[in-house]
């Protein structure tokens, strides 16, 4: 009993010290806080019309947080006292001191409306503003202009809503940035320099006027006419807050901002040039410029900047404003849609292995009743004949042995001649029985029944094990995607960054990478570029990859995209082959096909197969054969299930005997590793500098067994080996069974493949006296180092 309490307690425990990293885990900052509390103290000290400062109050109710609670407040704090502020800046703490109390007490969840939190934020200024008052005069222009920055203030808490989704990365899970929070997020931050106008103004020269005009020119370029306007607009009002001429500024800045956007087609130098056009034909209209109110200094310094801006930098930027650059924000999604591909793959999996196994299961138990059972067909017998004879208690029951040696024997006859007659009985058994022949006819009747039913059963069972098969196969591929996905989840970020960071070093700009680690240890990256001027790097990038990853790669060029390239692990071989092949004499068709390709996991295939005869029949099957095997492989089916696969496919094939042979080589072009794989396949060879290495196998054609009897040989290559297969026919055409071994110890070592196949297949031909009796086919291929 103490046993069994003793893990209840400890998960009872284990459980309780999650809930407690939990709560304390909020106490704890993070970055997005410190951006946070910077710009609290920035919007602090920007006021407007010198007297009313909500923004810091605003910004505070729309990102509120009970673990920023402290630093923001402390920020504002400061950022009002480092403005002179003195005894007003309490008149904020106090609306944000109510606004918090509300939030902790009435909306702990955090699920209220967005104008619920606006009101709040508005009541607790309008509050704070009156406690100050009291202590000062209470007069209607003050309270009037009180209310005016209480709604104000409520505005700017839904505005900044925007902006705070940004920095806690909640943006849509495309990683697209809408327009409302463009616009949130431009007047934030032109806001937060206009607290620093005091420092950062050099006579005509503002540095917030300067970045509200690049942050204009940057959306127009981006979005086009219509956000370079709201652009223009949001930049007007941060400017021209502290103006008694708003709206005239208000005015030049959308229009300018329009102006620019229209010139989006020309590109950054059109918007530039039409936004200074824009502002100097304003000048000359107005008196904006004369007077100061705006400095035409300001509009061609951020101009001059933005067309001096390097392209990579404002693609990049451009990327996350049009949502398709593919950032960390992006990569929270992916890794939960691989995680639900990773759980629907797993799913599929074991739903095919369950299937498999019940069909195993129902296999074994049929197996057995599928047999001729002789008893049932006595039984049958019996049941017909003699339930109505009157002597059967004298045969059953008086004379039950003579009965029963009777039924054995003839049983025995059943089985061995397929059928029984009168002379089968034993004779004292026929001199007693009345119904002798009856009994006899009976019994081949019912023998016959039960062979049919037989045959049926042994059919069925085939197929099951067939099926059994091809789930087992489509188990074992869902279970390679899944091991590919998952070490893609787990190696992206660690390898990814490493890159980046290296790549940041040596100043060269990547749109974006992504890393690839296959179950084989080896790795696999998809690189894309900004334009063309980038990519003239591409050769010192492939040199960071392989230092990062530790292995030699190699670049590849991406059909449809010029931009990207794959990265793949450097080729250390390649294969040169060649094939030769003659048809059976009197047959327009070669019974034997045969196929040499790359695959995409850095390896090379090598396939013959032998169809069972020779001519069309004998085509369609090792076709089929060779087609099939090329599309599973390519698919990514690992060499077992795809065989099976295939000789599932031929023996279901019409019902008809389809028989052919498979002969296949897996050549490793990193480590040089071949592996062979042969199904009734005649002996192959690896021509070696000092000696002829023989692989051979004793397994029957693909399509005769349920399942295939695969046998497997490894070998490691070295550069200048050569493999060579051929077929039955090929292999047949002498009585020495090692003429093809003696063939290729007298050839030089320098031959090239294609003449090697040669070779071969014209000494099998002279042998037989120019008489082809049978297909043939030769593949030879040379491992060479690259």
């Amino acid at each position: 009993m103490a046993q069994t309490e003793i893990p209840s307690y400890k998960r009872m425990d284990t459980a309780a010290e999650p809930a407690k990293k939990k709560q304390t885990s909020t106490l704890r900052l993070k970055k997005r806080d410190y951006i946070a509390g910077g710009l609290s103290f920035l919007l602090a000290r920007a006021s407007m019309f010198g007297s009313m400062s909500p923004f810091a109050t605003a910004f505070f109710a729309s990102s509120f947080t009970k673990g920023r609670m402290p630093l923001t407040m402390l920020c504002t704090l400061v950022g009002c006292l480092s403005v002179g502020m003195g005894t007003t800046a309490f008149k904020y703490l106090i609306a944000m001191g109510i606004f918090a109390a509300y939030k902790l007490l009435f909306d702990k969840r955090g699920q209220n409306a967005a104008l619920v939190n606006a009101a709040a934020a508005s009541m607790g200024l309008f509050i704070g503003g009156m406690v100050m008052m009291l202590f000062d005069m209470v007069l209607i222009y003050n309270v009037l202009l009180l209310c005016l920055e209480c709604l104000l203030c409520g505005f700017l808490t839904i505005v900044f809503r925007e902006t705070n989704s940004l920095i806690e990365k909640q943006e849509s899970v495309k990683g697209k940035v809408t327009n409302e929070q463009l616009l949130s997020l431009l007047i934030v931050f032109g806001l937060a320099i206009a607290g620093l106008n005091d420092i950062t103004r050099l006579g005509q020269v503002s540095l917030s006027e300067i970045v509200c005009v690049l942050a204009i020119l940057l959306l127009a370029y981006c979005r086009g006419m219509a956000i370079g306007a709201c652009a223009g607009a949001a930049a007007g009002i941060v400017c021209a807050m502290n103006s008694t001429d708003m709206l005239p500024v208000i005015g030049i800045y959308t229009l300018c901002g329009f102006l620019a956007g229209c010139a989006k087609p020309i590109g950054k130098y059109g918007v530039a040039l039409a936004f200074a056009l824009a502002a100097a034909s304003l000048g000359f209209m107005t008196t904006m410029f004369i007077y100061g109110q705006v400095s035409i200094l300001n509009f061609i310094l951020g101009a001059a900047l933005f067309m001096l801006a390097p392209k990579s930098k404002l693609e990049r930027v451009a990327g996350f404003v049009n949502g398709y650059y593919t950032s960390r924000s992006e990569r929270p999604y992916m890794e939960r849609m691989q995680e639900v591909m990773l759980s629907r793959l797993g799913d599929l999996s074991s739903t095919f292995s369950s299937l498999a196994d019940s069909f195993d299961t129902l296999s074994e138990r049929r197996a057995c009743e599928g047999r001729l059972n002789m008893t049932q067909v006595f039984d049958d017998t019996a049941q017909k004949i003699c339930r109505q004879c009157g002597l059967r208690g004298h045969c059953w029951e008086k004379e039950a042995q003579l009965t029963h040696k009777t039924i054995v024997g003839m049983g025995k006859k059943l089985e061995e001649k397929g059928y029984a007659d009168v002379l089968d009985l034993a004779p004292e058994f026929r001199e007693k029985c009345v119904h002798a022949g009856e009994f006899v006819a009976a019994a081949n009747h019912f023998y016959e029944i039960s062979r049919i039913n037989a045959l049926w059963e042994g059919q069925l069972e085939e197929s099951r094990q067939v099926l059994s098969q091809q789930y087992k196969g489509f188990a074992s591929v869902m279970d390679s995607l899944s091991l590919e996905l998952q070490n893609d989840i787990s190696c992206e970020s660690k390898y990814e960054k490493k890159i980046l960071s290296e790549l940041i070093k040596r100043k060269i700009t990547l749109k974006s990478i992504c890393v690839f680690e296959k179950p084989d240890g080896s790795f696999e990256a998809e690189a894309e570029f900004y334009d063309e001027e980038d990519m003239e790097a591409a050769e010192e990038m492939l040199s960071v990859v392989s230092q990062v990853l530790g292995q030699p790669m190699r670049m590849a060029g991406m059909p449809g995209d010029t931009l990207k390239v794959l990265i793949e692990p450097l080729l250390n071989y390649k294969i040169v082959s060649g094939i030769a092949t003659v048809k059976k004499d009197g047959e327009e068709q070669n019974g034997d096909t045969c196929c040499a390709l790359s695959l995409s996991d850095n390896r090379y295939a090598l396939a013959i197969s032998d169809g069972m005869g020779s001519g069309a029949a004998a085509a369609n099957e090792s076709k089929t054969t060779i087609q099939l095997l090329k599309k599973l492989l390519l698919a990514g089916f690992d060499r077992t299930a795809a065989i099976q696969l295939i000789n599932s496919a031929l023996v279901l094939k019409n019902g008809q005997e389809s028989f052919a042979t498979i002969d296949l080589a897996l050549i490793d072009l990193v480590s040089a590793k071949a592996e062979f794989v042969k199904i009734g396949a005649a002996t192959g060879y690896i021509r070696r500098a000092d000696s002829i290495d023989s692989i051979f196998c004793s397994t029957l054609p693909a399509g005769i067994l349920s399942e295939a009897d695969i046998q497997l040989s490894c070998r490691r290559l070295a550069a200048g080996d050569c493999i060579i297969m051929v077929s039955d026919g090929v292999a047949n055409a002498k009585k020495n069974a090692n003429w093809v071994c003696e063939t290729l110890m007298g050839l030089a070592e320098e031959e090239e493949p294609e003449t090697i196949a040669e070779i071969v297949l014209k000494e099998a031909v002279i042998h037989k006296r120019g008489a082809v009796n049978d297909d043939m086919t030769v593949i030879a291929a040379k491992i060479l180092e690259k």
